[in-house]
């Protein structure tokens, strides 16, 4: 169950913060204008995982593909790097999850072919990877907003730390259950920004093992 909290949005009402914070991501961005980021975003990874499994049979893949598709309706997204609030944004972890469960139930069969598996277990690396993206924009983005008080500042390190233990498990081939402390890392980070995040994806690289 997801954290709610009634509080006020930071900067909502403030035009000389947001200007000042507004300025020092110019200088951050700026700085960082010659860094090769990488081109991918966590849609065309979705995609990606679908084309390495279209076209192999079984149950367990087509459910996989079918939860992916889900995850990619238009209404859950903002843009092909942001999610929508939740409760939609939500949806698009979920759906991923029960797809991860699918794919590791075929990555640990022996019945399964050399070439099956690894289109399962590199469909993983996908999914993993993109909900990877979506975490580090959202908690990069909530970091814009350290400071403003002792709440936002909670949900920052409460998203920090559930990014960092995403990323253990992710390591660990744990991918189903990466999957959802990626998800509990987006929603901190998300509430850190009170729904009012300044838009940082131009500044997330997207690393994968």
């Amino acid at each position: 169950m997801t954290e709610s909290y009634g509080f006020v949005r930071p900067f909502k009402h403030n035009f000389i913060s947001n200007v000042f914070v507004f300025i020092l991501v110019t200088i951050f961005l700026t700085s960082i204008a010659h860094t090769p980021w990488a081109s991918a975003s966590p849609r065309d990874l979705k995609l990606s995982a679908i084309q390495r499994l279209s076209g192999l049979q079984g149950t367990d893949i087509q459910k996989a593909i079918s939860h992916i598709q889900k995850s990619l309706a238009d209404n859950l997204w903002e843009d092909p790097w942001h999610l929508a609030a939740d409760p939609k944004g939500e949806k698009v972890f979920h759906e991923e999850h029960n797809a991860a469960k699918h794919l590791e139930k075929i990555a640990s069969s022996k019945t399964v072919s050399d070439a099956v598996e690894n289109a399962a277990i590199q469909a993983l690396q996908d999914l993993t990877c993109a909900d990877s993206a979506i975490a580090e924009i959202a908690v990069s983005e909530a970091r814009a907003y350290a400071g403003i008080s002792k709440k936002v500042d909670h949900f920052i390190k409460k998203s920090e730390k559930n990014l960092q233990k995403a990323e253990r498990l992710r390591d660990r081939e744990k991918y189903a259950r990466a999957i959802k402390w990626f998800e509990k890392a987006w929603h901190h980070g998300d509430l850190g920004t009170g729904g009012q995040p300044l838009r940082l994806s131009c500044a997330i690289r997207v690393v994968c093992p």
